[in-house]
C-alpha cells in the first residue's frame, strides 16, 4: 500500500522498518532487518548451514512471526517447482 500511496517518494527499507516495528516490536524488528538478506534476497534453498542458525535464533523469540519464520525454514509455505496456472 505504501509503495502505491507514496509513489515515487517510496523507501523500501523505511516502509520495511515502519511495518516490522508495529507488527513485531523493536526487538524482533531489528532482527527481522539484521537477516533480511538471508530470508528474502538467498532464498531457503541457498541458506546452507544459515538455515539451522537462524532457525534457532527465531525459535527461540515468542511471537507469531518468529513462529512463522521458523516454520517458512522448516519447508512450511515455500514454493517448489512452481507452474503458472493457464
Amino acid at each position: 500500500m505504501a509503495s502505491y500511496r507514496e509513489g515515487p517518494a517510496y523507501g523500501y527499507m523505511r516502509a520495511f522498518r515502519e511495518a516490522a516495528r508495529a507488527l513485531a516490536g523493536a526487538e524482533l524488528a531489528a532482527m527481522l532487518e539484521e537477516d533480511l538478506h538471508a530470508l528474502q534476497d538467498l532464498g531457503i534453498d541457498r541458506l546452507g548451514d544459515e538455515r539451522l542458525r537462524l532457525r534457532q535464533r527465531y525459535l527461540s523469540v515468542n511471537h507469531p512471526i518468529a513462529t512463522e519464520v521458523v516454520g517458512w525454514l522448516d519447508g512450511a509455505d515455500t514454493v517448489d517447482d512452481w507452474v503458472e496456472e493457464a
